[in-house]
């Protein structure tokens, strides 16, 4: 009786929303047009559908870098799962101690991508809303927000308390069991408030031992990023109606940013970054440090910046004065700064067994710890500028391609997912396997 109840609905629910779109194709308006959001066709149109022309008002290129961010965490993730089942144990570190393996080790500046773009793209939609309403409305850009993020979160917590328990068999499903789904039941509240990340320190020491501290733990990074969301008025709005001062306070706004980090790694003796080493304060690292919105501003300021740069040249999509020279000087430095994020500290990133505190020097892990993130950011400043003001070439070509948005339409989604579904197959193994590049 229950099935037969779900497939009318479904039916009902498509019928209707392929009506109201049958209307609105003759031109009629109708009251239950919004059900168009159920609509599968025009979902599944919208998904799908590729630009193909290009047009100055779009940022074409941040599909590519949505798209190769979202492929960095799930690659990273899943080495982290691939462990759990390894066989090969004693040859990991070998492994992972090479240079190369800091690709991977560094997975946690795609993070600071998606920061980056988050800010871009919140400063130029206000700036272009400003410049055609003349006003802010404060009510429509917090709720728009949430309604944005808040659906397909709580979708994903409800399958992870509920359905997903059934999927889970093997040996090692009690881990799945015993961690992620009565965390998910218990404290469910925590990612629906966006506050999970602030509230870490203080339950790590009064949850279970084994028990994931909220539903899904590696929402850090949407409450991160609505934190940060909440002040951005206080950093867009000054440059619109302050056009002398805005980029001043802009600027301050970014030092403070790294001189933050700075002063907490510093007080606090940590690592500079999430390090392999093992060391025992890389827990409080990520607890004070990794996950804390004051300490992950920089990029996210850079992109405001950068978005601010495309709305106030919105009229030169190519800029004149900058040469082939010039060109290649932007290319060469923001290269460079990218490399430095990735393997400035490789020499002390390495998997020590059994742990020990990091061997570094305290001048060296503020250096690092404050900088990297911004370096990283103004790589990608750089990028983002060539490839819309027509210097970035073949680079330009591959990130602006096609094929990337409706991949790039989705990544929100795989981020919410992929660790539950990567958390829930290494559960399920029953078999061990042999740790490499290309084990699955």
């Amino acid at each position: 009786m229950g099935e037969d109840w779900d497939r009318d609905g479904v039916i009902f629910m498509f019928s209707l929303s392929q009506n109201i779109e049958r209307r609105r194709e003759r031109g009629k308006k109708c009251r239950l047009r919004y059900f168009l959001v159920f609509s599968v066709p025009q979902n599944i149109k919208i998904l799908f559908s590729c630009e193909m022309e290009k047009k100055s008002q779009i940022v074409s290129c941040l599909h590519g870098l949505r798209f190769l961010s979202i492929c960095w965490v799930v690659l990273g993730h899943q080495y982290l799962f691939t462990v759990l089942g390894a066989s090969n144990i004693a040859e990991i570190p070998e492994m992972v101690n090479k240079p190369s393996f800091q690709i991977i080790a560094k997975g946690d500046l795609s993070v600071d991508t998606f920061f980056f773009m988050s800010g871009l793209l919140i400063c130029l939609v206000t700036l272009r809303r400003l410049n055609r309403e003349e006003k802010f409305r404060i009510v429509y850009y917090y709720c728009h927000r949430i309604l944005r993020l808040l659906p397909p979160i709580v979708f994903t917590m409800i399958f992870v308390a509920t359905v997903s328990g059934l999927l889970v068999s093997g040996p090692c499903s009690w881990v799945y069991q015993d961690s992620y789904l009565k965390g998910c039941r218990k404290r469910w509240w925590l990612d629906v408030t966006f506050v999970s990340n602030l509230m870490y320190s203080y339950l790590d020491r009064t949850v279970p031992k084994g028990e994931q501290i909220s539903c899904l733990p590696h929402l850090w990074f949407v409450n991160v990023d609505m934190q940060l969301y909440l002040i951005t008025p206080l950093l867009v709005l000054p440059l619109y109606y302050w056009k002398k001062k805005g980029p001043i306070l802009l600027g301050i706004w970014a030092t403070v940013s790294v001189i933050i980090p700075a002063s907490i790694i510093s007080a606090n003796h940590l690592p500079p970054s999430s390090m392999l080493t093992g060391d025992p304060a890389n827990q409080e690292y990520f607890e004070k440090v990794y996950e804390q919105p004051w300490c992950r501003a920089s990029p996210y300021i850079i992109g405001i910046w950068t978005g601010y740069l495309l709305h106030t040249s919105k009229d030169f999509p190519k800029i004149p004065g900058i040469g082939k020279f010039q060109s290649l000087l932007g290319w060469a430095v923001s290269t460079i700064l990218a490399i430095s994020a990735i393997f400035g500290i490789s020499r002390y990133n390495k998997f020590v067994y059994p742990p020990v505190p990091l061997q570094m020097s305290m001048s060296l892990r503020i250096l690092y710890g404050s900088l990297h993130r911004a370096l990283w950011g103004l790589a990608l400043h750089w990028i983002v500028l060539a490839c819309h003001w027509g210097h970035g070439g073949p680079i330009n070509w591959f990130l602006s391609h096609p094929m990337w948005q409706p991949v790039s339409r989705l990544t929100y989604c795989i981020y919410l997912t992929s660790i539950p579904v990567q958390f829930a197959i290494s559960s399920s193994s029953v078999t061990t396997s042999n740790y490499s590049n290309f084990a699955k």
